[in-house]
């Protein structure tokens, strides 16, 4: 494992006020949509999910990033060696840091169709083959969750949540997200709104419209509900999706999980 990055994402990191790391279908876009409509009703500028990626601006700077998930899944040979997707340490240790948690089990389902739908590659595989893949499937999921936690986990002005939370308890999570962002009360109206905007109803429909004007949020058949960015939402949906077998499969590999994500 590598600890540096050179390339050109770097300047990228350093500007950066709050990392956000999480694994890919870990509810990422769902909050990133929150704190950027949160920004724009706050400081009254036009709303779009990159707001936050803008720099010398009045609001906060914020890094989403899959990170180490991206350097194994996704980056080249040379990629790796200049530590493309890699947050060196030094900034993770001089800066606030939050992460996003799901169980693995829903991530391995929402991942499959993310590949086999919505992926401009889309792939073909069983979904039985799928959990099992090397790259995709839940070893690597859980390996790298185990790896962020050795890493990063006790990190000064670092927050750690799961998706899970937010779904059972939105106003208190997102309340807390916010407070921790801005290390303040968040402007009480402009919170409201942007979690009334992020409700997963609200998206869905938003989604189906095409009102972000954007890929990361644009079904790719729209007749097809599992295209859909916002899909389920739905806690332990790995049950409705595999067998037996296959569920009996994930929950032996769970067991490989660190105790701190707590999920049986």
């Amino acid at each position: 494992m590598i600890f540096w990055n050179i390339s050109n994402r770097r300047t990228r990191i350093k500007n950066a006020d709050i990392f956000f790391i999480s694994l890919g279908k870990s509810g990422r876009t769902w909050i990133r949509t929150f704190v950027n409509k949160y920004f724009s009703i706050k400081y009254n500028t036009p709303f779009h999910l990159y707001l936050t990626d803008e720099t010398e601006k009045e609001w906060k700077n914020i890094f989403f990033t899959h990170e180490l998930w991206e350097h194994y899944t996704k980056a080249t040979f040379p990629q790796r060696l200049t530590g493309k997707y890699i947050i060196p340490n030094k900034y993770l240790r001089s800066k606030k840091s939050i992460f996003l948690y799901r169980d693995p089990r829903d991530i391995v389902t929402s991942l499959y169709y993310q590949m086999t739908k919505r992926s401009s590659s889309s792939q073909s595989f069983s979904k039985h083959e799928f959990i099992r893949h090397e790259v995709y499937g839940i070893q690597n999921i859980i390996s790298t969750l185990n790896k962020w936690h050795a890493r990063l986990y006790g990190l000064n002005n670092s927050l750690w949540n799961s998706y899970e939370n937010f779904l059972l308890d939105p106003y208190t999570n997102f309340f807390n997200l916010a407070y921790f962002i801005e290390s303040k009360h968040p402007q009480m109206d402009a919170f409201e709104q942007s979690l009334s905007f992020s409700d997963f109803k609200n998206m869905q429909n938003l989604e189906k419209n095409d009102s972000f004007n954007t890929s990361i949020l644009r079904p790719k058949n729209i007749n097809d509900p599992n295209s859909f960015k916002v899909r389920k939402g739905k806690i332990g949906g790995y049950l409705d999706e595999f067998s037996d077998e296959d569920i009996n499969y994930m929950n032996h590999e769970l067991q490989n999980l660190h105790p701190f994500f707590n999920y049986k």
